[in-house]
């Protein structure tokens, strides 16, 4: 008898917060379900952009060294020019100035010795 009367106690005490209504405020701090979809989308589209632009900066990267490689390939066309070139001054001159000029004659480009 003692339960049982316990049970109810308790019953009556529980039953109104059961049934109240929500106060205003308890919903306000929450995302709807549309919110959260309108937020996944953003976020899908900002990853997309995130992916577009790096496929962009790949292909200017690309287009930089191809640009390069053929300005280098210009300029290995204007050395083997320069080499072929008949060297007019070759055979003139004295002695002794044909020697300074072997002497100084050295390729800009080569920074050690022979």
């Amino acid at each position: 008898m003692k339960i049982l009367s316990i049970a109810l106690c308790i019953s009556a005490l529980l039953t109104p917060a059961a049934f109240a209504e929500k106060p205003d405020w308890a919903d306000k701090g929450k995302q709807t379900t549309e919110q959260k979809d309108a937020r996944k989308a953003m976020q899908d589209a900002n990853e997309d952009i995130e992916e577009g632009i790096h496929s962009m900066e790949e292909k200017m990267e690309k287009a930089d060294k191809a640009k390069k490689s053929d300005e280098l390939k210009g300029a290995d066309k204007q050395r083997a020019k320069k080499s072929e070139q008949e060297q007019k001054e070759l055979n003139k001159g004295s002695a002794k100035g044909q020697e300074s000029r072997d002497a100084n004659r050295k390729k800009w480009w080569k920074f050690w010795g022979d």
